[in-house]
Order: structure tokens, then sequence, then C-alpha cells
């Protein structure tokens, strides 16, 4: 199971990835890299929430943590209020 630290980690790596795609005119990959480096910093605020140093992913867990859906590990990582009162108004 990956810890915060590595999550942290993973997700800064994949963002300067991104960036690089993105710098190279490779959009596609660079939106699909920064996604995934979304994913990897909200699963290390959810660690830091449930105060686990491993990102929960065994037995009983794994259905409501081995997700990839920025809306629900959103929610997990105890941040809707926050983007909700972020979000403009439309």
């Amino acid at each position: 199971m990956p810890n915060r630290r590595e999550l942290k980690r993973l997700a800064r790596l994949r963002l300067r990835e991104a960036e690089a795609l993105h710098q190279a005119r490779l959009y596609d990959g660079a939106a699909y890299l920064a996604g995934y480096a979304v994913e990897m910093a909200l699963k290390a605020r959810i660690c830091r929430v449930l105060e686990v140093a491993d990102y929960p992913l065994a037995g009983s867990f794994r259905p409501a943590y081995a997700v990839h859906d920025l809306e629900q590990l959103v929610l997990l990582g105890g941040l809707s209020t926050r983007l909700e009162a972020a979000a403009p108004p439309y």
C-alpha cells in the first residue's frame, strides 16, 4: 500500500511530467497526467484526514478507497464544501 509521503512524491512527479508534456504541446497526455497528479494528491489528503500512514486499500476498505473517481476522492478527503464555496457562481 502506498503511504502518504509516497503519494505526495508521486503527485509532484506526475505534475512535473504533465508540465513537460504541455510545454511539448502534447495536451492530451498533459491533461491525463495532471488528473493523475490530482488523484495522488487527494489520496495523500485522505491519509491525513484519516490519520493513517498508508492509503487504505486492503480488506473491507478496498471498495470505498480503490477508486479513480476524483469526485469521490474529493468527498473522502473532506474537500467537497471547500470546492463548492470556491466555485464561480454560474
